[in-house]
């Protein structure tokens, strides 16, 4: 019975309220920390929801993609994450760098109309716990629950396709660039999780990914505000 509520949260409840929150949200109300906090509540509740049905009905963690021990597909899925990570933060050290004025003028000002981008230190630590519990909480409710409890009776494709759906809208909705590339990509994790059967790859793929973007925006932003206060004291200062 909670796993059919549970789906239907998941599936239509959840994703319906993101798109309406998205297009009549109020920039003047809710500042970063309040998304972020509200991001981790929401994940919370359900996610807590399925774990103590799990524990209680005595189902191994393993139906959810949590393998111990991790699989050998599970294995690799580490390595290639690991690896996936490493290289998208070098390349953007590297880019960061090589920026013209022109460009990181331009990459600032994406970075500033960004609503979720972290701004201070400790907007930047809530942001880390709430990519935590995204990249724990909805890899294991959007792909470990509904892969495994879908497919009896819509067949895996049905599930994947409509769990990449569901997860896709439950973004919210900017334009249809964004709603594409969210289903997408998550059609993407669905598919990839059906082929290794283990969560703690994506996992990792989903929390380093946005952790990686923040962090390099928060360093862009710091360099930029550390160089106009540079910039306005020695504007203060007589030419000598």
């Amino acid at each position: 019975m909670l796993d059919a509520l549970l789906s239907i949260y998941l599936i239509i409840i959840f994703p319906c309220y993101k798109l309406w929150t998205n297009h009549h949200k109020n920039k003047n109300t809710n500042t970063r920390m309040h998304r972020y906090i509200k991001t981790i509540v929401l994940i919370a509740l359900p996610l807590a929801a399925l774990l103590a049905s799990y524990w209680s009905s005595g189902r191994a963690p393993d139906a959810l993609g949590l393998d111990v021990p991790v699989s050998r597909a599970g294995q690799w899925g580490i390595i290639f994450a690991l690896a996936l990570l490493i290289a998208l933060a070098v390349a953007g050290s590297l880019r960061q760098k090589s920026l013209t004025d022109k460009k990181r003028i331009e990459y600032l000002a994406l970075i500033k109309n960004d609503e979720l981008m972290p701004r201070t230190h400790g907007e930047l630590w809530t942001f880390a716990i709430a990519t935590l519990f995204i990249g724990v909480g909805w890899e294991i409710l959007y792909r470990g629950f509904l892969l495994s409890t879908l497919p009896p009776m819509i067949g895996t494709a049905g599930a994947v396709v409509l769990s990449a759906l569901a997860y896709g809208a439950a973004h919210g909705y900017k334009n249809p660039r964004q709603l594409t590339a969210s289903i997408l990509a998550a059609l993407l994790f669905a598919l990839a999780f059906c082929a290794s059967k283990s969560l703690w790859w994506l996992m990792l793929v989903h929390i380093g990914l946005p952790f990686i973007g923040a962090v390099s925006s928060f360093n862009l932003l710091r360099e930029d505000s550390l160089s106009g206060n540079a910039l306005s004291d020695s504007e203060r200062q007589p030419i000598s």
